[in-house]
């Protein structure tokens, strides 16, 4: 269905986003001296930004359904260049750099979280009455497949990015950069898609 293509595609995008997480605990420790408990919390970031969002927006209607849909992937685009600009820094554990990657974090969580529960009701909305069992389900699959493939792409990027060769500070550095420089593709993406899902 046309009308569910814009909708699916948006919330593939974000997942795509998030699973940029998966090597911040390994760039903090080795980048920015942080432990691993610390590096733990930092990353759970961006959970709570999605928490703190989806419970803040979830009772919103109309015209805030709409602001929520199509900001969330701006305030996802935002985080994620400002992840981009940080952790490839090799701070060593500056407080400012910790803050601009914490700040990341969360608001990459909180720009998924403000449309997640809207996207998913508009799912259901949209779907033709025979349709609503298959989009329903179709969700959970949308979102393992694009948790699957965002996953394997960052693996594929920070080896290609030279966190093996050349390794060291250089090449880690040089993975996360790539990392993220390539990752806020996919918010940018999803901007279009919600902007189409936010006018049905």
């Amino acid at each position: 269905d046309s009308a569910l293509f814009p909708l699916y595609a948006c919330v593939g995008l974000l997942v795509i986003g998030m699973t940029s997480e998966t090597f911040i605990p390994y760039f903090l420790q080795h980048l920015h001296g942080q432990t691993p408990l610390l590096s733990g919390y930092l990353a759970a970031l961006m959970a709570a930004g999605w928490t703190v969002a989806e419970i803040m927006s979830s009772g919103w209607q109309g015209r805030g359904i709409r602001l929520a849909i199509i900001n969330g992937p701006i305030l996802v685009l935002i985080g994620m260049l400002m992840l981009l600009f940080s952790v490839p820094l090799h701070g060593q554990g500056a407080w400012a750099v910790m803050a601009a990657v914490g700040s990341g974090q969360f608001l990459v969580g909180f720009g998924i979280g403000l449309g997640w529960p809207h996207l998913l009701t508009r799912i259901l909305v949209v779907a033709s009455e025979h349709d609503q069992d298959t989009a329903a389900s179709s969700i959970t699959t949308v979102q393992l497949f694009t948790t699957a493939l965002g996953s394997a792409l960052a693996g594929m990027i920070v080896n290609l990015g030279g966190l093996n060769t050349p390794g060291g500070i250089e090449g880690t550095a040089n993975a996360a950069f790539w990392l993220f420089a390539l990752f806020s593709v996919a918010p940018g993406l999803a901007i279009v898609s919600a902007w189409r899902a936010a006018k049905q």
